[in-house]
């Protein structure tokens, strides 16, 4: 009977497949979260909690700390996880140092960065029409403060261009605690000295991460070129133990 009905709808011009649910990028990564035991999840870059609300979304259960620098964005993401007793949120952006610095606020609140927007492919937008004055920390000078020290930690980094500083400001705690890292790297440079993802992708494999999974996040909307990507890595030791 399957078969008759396969065949009546090929007919028809329409094509059934099974269709497996870890081509997804998203499916992939709540399996890794669960297959690994993931306890926190740091989202570095939160915005307004998008990432965060996914993972919950998709049935991650565990501790979530965000970190937003922009004032009146993070009251946007206070509001949001008020009501979620795992879910803690910091207004400061994460770095290399410790100290201030400011970011460049776009009109589109999601690619406001520290950085200078190009405006390369389309992006004139993105650019920066006020800047504000925001605090900046090394996650590895919170590792006491947020008592991650015995966690295994799925670190986001989502921080327009700024993912390296981030980390260099991480190496201790990458070393220690990280097993999952996901970032978005970008092919062309959307901002000024931003590293691209074949230097980037040699620098985090430098930690002696791997990638296991990728998805496009920014697409040429006239060229249909795929601009960056969002990729998960994983240490390589837990990788060869499996």
């Amino acid at each position: 009977m399957k078969q008759v009905f396969k065949k009546i709808l090929s007919q028809l011009g329409y094509d059934i497949r099974t269709r497996n649910f870890l081509q997804l990028h998203e499916i992939r990564r709540i399996k890794f979260l669960n297959d690994h035991n993931i306890s926190l999840v740091l989202d570095v870059g939160s915005n307004e909690g998008q990432y965060a609300q996914s993972i919950r979304r998709e049935g991650y259960k565990n501790r979530i700390i965000s970190f937003e620098p922009v004032k009146q964005i993070f009251e946007i993401l206070h509001k949001k996880k008020i009501n979620d007793s795992k879910w803690q949120a910091m207004n400061i952006a994460i770095g290399d140092f410790d100290g201030s610095t400011s970011i460049n606020i776009s009109e589109f609140s999601q690619v406001s960065s520290i950085l200078s927007a190009t405006g390369l492919a389309h992006t004139e937008y993105w650019k920066g029409y006020r800047q504000e004055e925001i605090k900046v920390r090394k996650l590895d000078s919170l590792i006491n403060e947020l008592d991650i020290k015995e966690q295994r930690i799925l670190l986001k980094v989502d921080t327009q261009g700024f993912e390296e500083k981030v980390l260099q400001g991480s190496q201790n705690l990458i070393d220690q605690n990280i097993d999952l890292l996901e970032v978005e790297l970008s092919i062309q440079p959307f901002y000024l000295d931003e590293k691209l993802f074949p230097e980037m992708f040699t620098y985090i494999r430098d930690f002696n991460f791997e990638l296991i999974s990728m998805s496009p996040v920014h697409i040429d909307s006239v060229r249909g070129y795929v601009l960056q990507y969002d990729c998960i890595f994983i240490k390589k030791s837990i990788l060869d133990s499996e």
